[in-house]
């Protein structure tokens, strides 16, 4: 099943809200905003830790990966409606394994 999460006074939604997973599998989250916000960031929060920056983009500019994540088990993918960003997709797939 999948539950739509909307933040209080925001226009974001993450598909799955919450998600955890065992080692070595693959999960997908998808985020979407309907905003005018042309900057998109993922985080990651592993167990016991603080939350940390995997990747961003700005519009339809290149990914900027953050030091530590490969671009191969972080793989991003941005699309845009074509209209003036209203609409930004973005999905992130992660595969855990121990660092």
């Amino acid at each position: 099943m999948q539950v739509c999460l909307r933040f209080p006074a925001s226009r974001y939604w993450l598909i799955p809200p919450v998600l955890l997973s065992q080692e070595d599998t693959t999960v997908h989250l998808s985020c979407t905003q309907t905003t005018d916000h042309v900057n998109m960031f993922w985080y990651l929060q592993r167990t016991g830790q603080g939350l940390a920056l995997i990747v961003w983009s700005i519009r339809d500019q290149s990914l900027e990966y953050e030091k530590g994540f490969d671009v191969n088990k972080f793989i991003v993918t941005r699309s845009d409606t074509g209209k003036t960003m209203v609409t930004n997709c973005q999905t992130i797939e992660f595969n855990f394994s121990k660092r």
